[in-house]
């Protein structure tokens, strides 16, 4: 069986569609006045480093959330994700990029009942920093 890890795909040009999807969608479910739960089945761990590690080995984010990073003219969509990932990276450096939102989709519920998330993955070493990234979030 292939082993796959996702941190040397992250932050790449399907990563960073994926993401901003799941943003916009998680944003749209939180306008309503009712509880969700939404579940990332692949969810890999919560935070990538793009300085060091698997990510640099290919360096797919160069080509992915890299080409977006000092861009000011990009569509509601992206520019959306894009802060979420600067918000990461306050220093206006690109070094982290987020596989798991970090902060709870349920923060921006407009329900008054229970909105969460959970994140899944097939790795005990990527659940440990998945958990780690996610300190606010129920377990």
């Amino acid at each position: 069986m292939l082993s796959y890890r996702h941190a040397f795909h992250s932050g790449n040009h399907a990563d960073v569609l994926k993401h901003a999807v799941v943003i916009k969608m998680l944003r749209h479910l939180g306008l309503k006045d009712k509880s969700y739960w939404y579940i990332d089945t692949h969810a890999g761990a919560g935070v990538y480093s793009l300085t060091e590690g698997f990510a640099t080995k290919n360096a797919e984010f160069e080509t992915g959330i890299g080409r977006l990073w000092h861009r000011d003219d990009l569509p509601p969509l992206m520019a959306d994700y894009v802060d979420e990932v600067r918000a990461l990276n306050p220093d206006g450096d690109l070094r982290f990029y987020p596989a798991v939102r970090p902060i709870s989709p349920g923060a921006r519920c407009a329900s008054r009942t229970a909105c969460g998330c959970s994140s899944c993955t097939a790795r005990k070493s990527t659940c440990c920093a998945t958990i780690s990234a996610m300190p606010d979030a129920a377990r």
